[in-house]
């Protein structure tokens, strides 16, 4: 196997999430071993808030977060929900990292300005030399309908000044780089549910280049809302069954029926390894390198070929095999369509492999996080990979597919060394991810 050189070696060194199973990396890990489900009937943050479908009642909703001390109550007026998962979730990784020790630093985004270059959160890294990679597939957008019925209800008038900074995508990024002064190349990915395997791979690329030290990558969405809904159930992308919440998401399952929509953040913390090394960081893995392609085929029906091209390229740009890789978390949505042909696809590329990969979607626990699924999805991963643990499939009764072991219902206890994450988004985006378990690489600190 070639390998390059160590100053091209990226790893990752840092995880936080916020998601529909936990509020932390470390209790989302004991709820993927105890294969819990994070679905239920919608329950809105506000009591006046109306239905979000008249059809639809499932979400995957994150419970009881609370953004307390990372952002003030007059932060929050400031920002969208999904800026404010974002931003808890890169503060977790950027304390998992030790580069955010001491929270007391930490002040309100109003007063960010007048303390200038003088505020400096971070332990060890020059502001200018870390960057953020986000991906989201919506962001605040959701707030243009707020904003429109505050006009049909009370005048143009009286539209917040402040409501285009909650709508602005870039916002999820935004607001963590203000906070945590990441200085470096700083920019939002948005490639419908492909978004955060696309930005992670972008600060990959940053650090290679050399254009940053550090980067926090990875992605958020929350956007529950009718309009969001009503889009989503027109297109019969949305699972019905109210009845069966928490056994509603089905990837691989003959009577898949829909994704349940969630919401969450997923951060990675990455710099190169000798960087690492120097400083004594924990290493979670190599990110050993992925690939993007596009279908070019079709609005919402995936072609497979673009997936097909974007799982060999990853391999390719990896230097390894088919026959290298151990798990792959696959994007499993639990669409009829989407489902097949990305085991369809995984056949194709891995050939006869295929029955000794372990293969299993995080979406039977989660829900899809849209633009935030791969985030998510690569902390589920790389925490899994640490721990020896191959993620369950939950709900999977009827596989679609035989002769594939898609880890049904249980988690594996394993000791593995390779693995893949697969996110593809609406018009044709694709995504994998390789991850290298550090002793396979001979990395000393893990």
């Amino acid at each position: 196997m070639r390998r390059r050189p160590e100053e091209d070696i990226i790893v990752v060194t840092g995880v936080g999430t916020v998601n529909p199973l936990a509020l932390n990396a470390r209790d989302t890990l004991q709820a993927v071993k105890e294969g819990r489900s994070g679905v239920g009937l919608y329950e809105p943050l506000d009591p006046n808030e109306p239905l979000l479908n008249s059809q639809v009642k499932l979400a995957a909703q994150v419970k009881g977060f609370d953004p307390n001390p990372f952002l003030t109550p007059r932060d929050l007026r400031r920002v969208h929900r999904s800026a404010a998962l974002s931003t808890v979730a890169v503060a977790e990784a950027l304390q998992d990292a030790g580069l955010l020790t001491d929270l007391s630093r930490l002040v309100e985004l109003t007063e960010i300005d007048k303390l200038g270059s003088d505020y400096r959160p971070l332990d060890g890294i020059e502001p200018g030399r870390i960057g953020i990679r986000l991906g989201t597939g919506i962001g605040g957008s959701t707030y243009i309908a707020e904003v429109q019925k505050i006009i049909d209800q009370r005048g143009d008038n009286r539209v917040p000044a402040i409501a285009m900074q909650i709508i602005l995508a870039d916002r999820v990024e935004i607001v963590p780089s203000q906070k945590f002064q990441l200085k470096g190349p700083a920019a939002v990915t948005v490639s419908a549910c492909a978004s955060s395997g696309m930005a992670m791979g972008d600060a990959l690329d940053k650090l290679r280049a050399r254009r940053a030290d550090v980067m926090v990558s990875g992605g958020v969405d929350s956007a529950f809302h009718p309009v969001a809904y009503a889009a989503f159930n027109n297109m019969r992308a949305l699972s019905r069954r109210n009845d069966s919440a928490d056994k509603a998401s089905t990837p691989f399952d003959q009577g898949a029926a829909g994704f349940i929509q969630g919401e969450g953040a997923g951060i990675v913390v990455l710099e190169r390894y000798p960087d690492a090394k120097a400083r004594g960081a924990k290493i979670y893995a190599e990110f050993a390198d992925y690939a993007d392609t596009a279908d070019a085929f079709h609005d919402t029906a995936p072609s497979g070929e673009g997936a097909v091209r974007a799982m060999r390229n990853a391999l390719a740009y990896a230097y390894l095999n088919p026959s290298d890789i151990d798990y792959i978390n696959a994007h499993g949505t639990s669409t009829p369509i989407g489902d097949r042909k990305e085991l369809e696809g995984i056949t194709e590329v891995f050939g006869d492999h295929t029955a000794r990969l372990y293969i299993s979607s995080s979406k039977s626990m989660i829900g899809h996080i849209l633009g935030g699924a791969g985030g998510v999805e690569a902390v589920i991963t790389l925490k899994a990979m640490e721990a020896g643990i191959i993620p369950p499939t939950i709900n999977l009764i009827n596989a679609i597919s035989e002769g594939m072991n898609l880890v049904p219902n249980k988690a594996l206890y394993r000791k593995y060394n390779r693995s893949m994450s697969n996110t593809f988004g609406f018009g044709g985006h694709n995504n994998s991810i390789i991850f290298n378990h550090p002793r396979v690489m001979g990395m000393f600190s893990y």
